[in-house]
């Protein structure tokens, strides 16, 4: 659909229309107010179940599992000085607060 292939936010918003209008030609755009035809129901049902769009959906998605995984990983992750001997205990101490940045900011990533 050429009017939607140059905008992320047009493509966004067509997808989220097509989710809460019903399909039948005439129904008014909560948006914007116009009718929308039957014709272009059909066009962006064909545009949105496109193997291509599909695709990078289930590229997203995975990606968004990747991630949360990922970050749940780097949360997890705990250094303790009273789990070193005591002599290193002050050289632990001083990781732990560098460590403690680098989560933070992995996190805020």
């Amino acid at each position: 659909m050429p009017r939607l292939k140059n905008s992320d936010k047009a493509i966004r918003f067509a997808q989220k229309g097509m989710e809460i209008h019903k399909h039948i030609d005439g129904t008014i755009c909560s948006f914007c107010g116009n009718p929308i035809s039957e014709q272009t129901f059909n066009e962006l049902e064909t545009f949105f179940s496109s193997d291509e769009i599909s695709e990078l959906q289930n590229r997203i998605n995975r990606g968004i599992t990747d991630i949360e995984f990922l970050l749940q990983k780097v949360e997890s992750l705990n250094i303790s000085s009273e789990e070193f001997y005591p002599q290193y205990v002050d050289e632990v101490q001083n990781l732990e607060k560098d460590f403690t940045k680098q989560k933070e900011n992995i996190l805020f990533f």
